[in-house]
């Protein structure tokens, strides 16, 4: 198995030099078979889409979903997918938002999530941990996860309604080194209507 991080580079033609991965844009082929294989390792017809609307819903899915989202219909709505199907490509798209992998090398069951502000306040990411363990019989010790590339903080504000949810959700906030940060760790502009991280919170 491996995992596979694009970027909007790469284009087949002059006006689609920044190339949108989902096979038409308008109807106009963008992205050919040959490219997926030989830039990614897989073809289209071994990929399956998620239909994604900041969410929490995990889907499971098998060879018999290929093509999903590319050259079939597009599942129903999920921000995860979740497969222990070998062959089967998982795909979800990002820019702002970040993907998380999931592989539990026991079971061979594997993991693909989209991660907005919406489904991490949710929790998406221990949802479809807690899906890979009713439906492959995964461990959570087993299961590694690997975070892709997503917006740093420092070019990142949020509202108010944003800082609300997570405080709602968790009711206390960490910091990436696990360390307790008080709800004040946040400051506000001068009208309240963004947040950023203080980096002198400890």
């Amino acid at each position: 198995g491996a995992a596979v991080v694009s970027c909007r580079r790469g284009g087949n033609t002059a006006s689609f030099d920044v190339l949108n991965k989902y096979f038409t844009i308008s109807g106009m082929p963008v992205a050919s078979s040959t490219y997926w294989n030989q830039v990614h390792g897989f073809t289209p017809e071994d990929v399956v889409m998620t239909k994604q609307t900041h969410t929490d819903i995990v889907r499971k899915v098998t060879r018999e979903d290929w093509g999903a989202g590319l050259l079939a219909p597009e599942l129903p709505e999920c921000d995860a997918l979740i497969t222990n199907d070998p062959g089967t490509a998982l795909v979800v798209f990002t820019a702002d938002c970040t993907p998380i992998l999931l592989h539990d090398p026991v079971t061979g069951a594997v993991g693909a999530v989209h991660a907005g502000w919406r489904g991490t306040a949710a929790k998406i990411g221990a949802v479809t941990v807690e899906k890979m363990v009713s439906e492959f019989g995964c461990r959570r010790e087993d299961i590694i996860a690997a975070i892709g590339p997503a917006i740093c903080k420092d070019c990142y504000e949020v509202d108010t309604p944003v800082y609300d949810a997570f405080i709602k959700m968790y009711n206390t906030l960490y910091n990436v080194r696990g360390c307790h940060i008080a709800e004040n760790a946040y400051k506000a502009d001068k009208d309240g209507y963004t947040w950023t991280l203080d980096d002198d919170c400890e």
